[in-house]
């Protein structure tokens, strides 16, 4: 793949989940993270400028921070039977509406004021 192909790839996978977030149900879903903005990025090895989706800060950070926090471990199995629940209603609400996941990592924002994530 070219590098014209492979940023043209990249610019359409950003447009995608743009308007993925703007979905009614997407964007008012309380497990799913909604889009702030966009600002503008000038990429220092080809001076190109490149959108940048940008969020809120997650609370607990990604996921993997919070599994690595010291007193995760001691969290009981119901609290994490609870979060992965939430995921899962977040996961289905995106495949409801026709959006494949293909980012559900350990760098994903991730809450902690309560079991969403």
């Amino acid at each position: 793949m070219s590098d014209v192909e492979l940023r043209k790839v990249q610019y359409e996978a950003l447009i995608s989940e743009m308007v993925v977030l703007s979905h009614a149900d997407i964007y008012d879903h309380p497990n799913i993270a909604n889009l702030e903005g966009v600002c503008w990025e000038v990429m220092p090895e080809s001076e190109e400028v490149w959108p940048v989706l940008v969020f809120r800060k997650a609370e607990g950070g990604d996921l993997s921070r919070f599994l690595s926090l010291p007193g995760v471990v001691s969290v009981d199995s119901d609290d994490l039977l609870a979060i992965c629940g939430e995921v899962a209603k977040a996961l289905m609400i995106m495949h409801r509406c026709g959006t494949l996941i293909q980012n559900t990592i350990p760098k994903t924002p991730f809450r902690t004021d309560s079991t969403q994530a």
